[in-house]
């Protein structure tokens, strides 16, 4: 009974939409770059994920399920402390991804990124630190938006 009511608790809409941004943006990140690597493990610039394609081989995209999955299991474990928080790690890991994604686009989004690192790793950094900046003003936003509308659910008693 604990259990459910702490997992009733945890998941609201905030955490709905954070959570859908990730799936949509490392499911973009995942298959953009299975497709524009045509399975060439070496153009993947994260070295844990180059390991994982190595190490999985035909049983890659598994990846997908698991990193949610693990992803899922942190924020519930973040927001028993902090709804704030949660949102933030959601929000990070999708921007995150979404950062991912724009990097295997040919268009020249990400060509600022390109020149200031010198190589893979630290893009990879540089990527991954924009997409948890990028996460932070929009978690902010979802509790602003959550205490606006609980203030005016009160004053409407």
């Amino acid at each position: 009974m604990l259990l459910r009511i702490q997992v009733g608790e945890a998941i609201n809409a905030r955490a709905i939409f954070s959570a859908t941004l990730l799936v949509l943006f490392l499911s973009l990140d995942y298959f953009a770059t299975d497709f524009f690597s045509r399975g060439n493990v070496a153009a993947e610039g994260n070295a844990i994920s180059a390991l994982w394609w190595q190490l999985a081989g035909p049983l890659r995209h598994l990846d997908i399920i698991i990193e949610i999955g693990g992803a899922f299991v942190l924020a519930f474990i973040i927001r028993q402390r902090s709804e704030f928080l949660t949102l933030w790690w959601l929000n990070g890991l999708a921007f995150g991804h979404l950062m991912g994604f724009l990097s295997w686009l040919p268009y020249g989004i990400l060509d600022l990124f390109y020149r200031i690192t010198p190589n893979d790793q630290v893009l990879t950094i540089a990527l991954s630190g924009t997409g948890v900046l990028l996460g932070l003003p929009l978690a902010f936003l979802q509790i602003a938006l959550a205490r606006r509308k609980l203030n005016l659910g009160r004053r409407a008693l």
